[in-house]
């Protein structure tokens, strides 16, 4: 590294997205995640420092644990030490296509549900979202949720910058972060 450089540490946070019944049928895409999720059994046991993180959605655990429930104990416990992370969410939903209510309802069962397995990820991890309704960061933040990452539902005119702190509609703000953008300079800093 020359003296005129900058460091930069950057994170790698493995994980995935599970489309439950999108392309495929239920059945079809459970096989997958039972597949998936042993191979990833498999890898956190062989690499202890390993951290995952399972979607933001509680529903894929429960259909991997009607196929093998007796790997409930050491999902839990790599659940409890915060190498496998899963949540808020019960289920992956299209925020622009349900009403309030339902939205809320969502992320009541997933920390509910949770509540069986370990901690429920604090993170407002929406990968799904094709447009995210105004009152989403005072709905987070009722769930002690005051951080977002998404990549969809938002356009880089709303946010022509990565990192940007998203004003709701009853004034709460939540520190937001894209994935990606569609201008490649701004993570350059071009």
């Amino acid at each position: 590294m020359s003296s005129g450089s900058k460091r930069i540490n950057l994170h790698f946070i493995p994980n995935t997205h599970i489309d439950r019944e999108w392309a495929m049928d239920f059945q079809h895409n459970r096989g997958l995640t039972v597949d998936f999720i042993d191979n990833l059994i498999e890898i956190m046991k062989q690499i202890p420092e390993y951290c995952f993180l399972l979607d933001s959605q509680v529903i894929p655990l429960e259909d991997y644990l009607e196929i093998r429930p007796e790997n409930k104990n050491i999902l839990i416990r790599f659940i409890k030490e915060n190498r496998l992370n899963i949540g808020p969410w019960y289920t992956a939903m299209d925020m622009n296509c349900v009403n309030g209510e339902s939205i809320v309802r969502n992320l009541l069962f997933g920390h509910k549900i949770m509540e069986k397995y370990g901690p429920i990820m604090k993170v407002g991890y929406t990968p799904f979202g094709w447009g995210q309704v105004s009152q989403l960061p005072q709905i987070y933040q009722g769930f002690g949720i005051e951080t977002c990452l998404f990549y969809r539902g938002i356009t880089p005119d709303q946010a022509p910058v990565p990192e940007f702190f998203w004003e709701g509609a009853d004034g709460t703000t939540l520190f937001c972060s894209l994935y990606y953008n569609w201008s490649p300079g701004i993570f350059m800093g071009e």
